[in-house]
């Protein structure tokens, strides 16, 4: 698959040429289109930059999970404080018109920080990214983070408990791209929603492009918004592979992967302390050029603990999608 590309989900009417983001992204890769050949006239890449990497969420290791009031307070970047500053990228051409600007290892450009052996990372951890190219006009850029691109289908079951209220549902994302929704008995389709029939056992699948995570700081959870008449929530898909699936008992809905076998009626008749996460979901892990990590979830593998961390960010994150979506 082609890399996820994150552009659509930074901040509106930023400048021509630059990009800036409402959290601190891991950014790899920048595929920039101008609107006339610019080898000639050199272009750079340049992203904002403050307190990392000297500050980094990830050092000391499990600081989140075992001095999580410290943690807390660990400094990050922001808008007002951060400079532009030269990325240190290896470029290739695929057109005259067509650059790729790919992040080398990180100690090629900074080397005196904390805990710097073995961070050699090919991202930066940064709130915007912009390209200097005098005298050409920038048509498009892109931009992807060092999480895997996926594709899933998801499985909504209606009247979950209790009659769905309302006509229909409209669904969208962020770190998230709803390509299709397939109707089922007692649906119909509209763009990238659903409308519902008077008929008994409403069910619908939907396929989401989104990113597998590379670790749990990195911001590339995939979120989903469901909006009703008078309600609307927000599901991550993180945490949906990590911890089952989803019941919103008000609204009458019911949400897993479409290859877990779980039906609400099973999920319902399972005691609560029973209940499994589903059978068949994506694991989460990427190999960079030069950096690795990877966190794969099997059944029963991860503690509880872990799990509450990830539910305390992607409530955070959720929040983020919620504020965007009212404004």
């Amino acid at each position: 698959m082609k890399p996820f590309d994150i552009a659509p989900f930074s901040l509106p009417n930023c400048p021509a040429g630059q990009l800036i983001f409402e959290e601190p992204r891991d950014v790899e890769r920048g595929i920039v289109t101008f609107s006339a050949p610019a080898w000639a006239c050199r272009p750079t890449l340049q992203y904002l930059r403050n307190t990392w990497p000297q500050d980094r969420w990830e050092y000391p290791q499990n600081a989140d999970l075992e001095r999580p009031g410290a943690f807390g307070w660990k400094r990050m970047d922001d808008w007002f404080n951060s400079a532009w500053v030269d990325g240190a990228v290896d470029v290739e051409w695929r057109t005259g018109r067509t650059a790729v600007f790919t992040f080398k290892g990180l100690l090629a450009e900074v080397r005196d920080f904390p805990g710097a052996d073995g961070y050699d990372v090919t991202f930066r951890r940064t709130l915007g990214v912009r390209v200097i190219a005098p005298g050409t006009i920038i048509r498009k850029i892109r931009v992807s983070t060092c999480s895997q691109p996926a594709r899933s289908r998801l499985r909504v079951e209606l009247d979950a408990g209790r009659k769905t209220p309302g006509k229909g549902i409209a669904i969208s994302g962020y770190n998230a791209i709803v390509r299709r929704i397939h109707a089922g008995r007692g649906m119909g389709v509209s763009g990238t929603g659903v409308q519902f029939r008077q008929t008994r056992r409403r069910s619908f699948t939907l396929d989401v492009e989104h990113m597998l995570p590379a670790h749990r700081w990195c911001g590339d959870d995939g979120l989903l918004t469901f909006t009703l008449a008078t309600e609307m929530f927000t599901i991550s898909l993180a945490s949906l592979a990590a911890e089952g699936p989803i019941w919103f008992a008000e609204q009458g809905i019911y949400i897993t992967w479409a290859t877990d076998r779980t039906t609400f009626a099973d999920y319902r008749g399972c005691p609560a302390g029973r209940r499994s996460r589903p059978r068949m979901s994506p694991p989460v892990s990427v190999k960079c050029r030069s950096h690795t990590s990877r966190m794969t979830r099997p059944a029963g593998s991860q503690p509880r603990w872990a799990w509450i961390s990830e539910r305390f960010l992607a409530a955070f994150s959720s929040a983020s999608v919620i504020r965007r979506a009212c404004r």
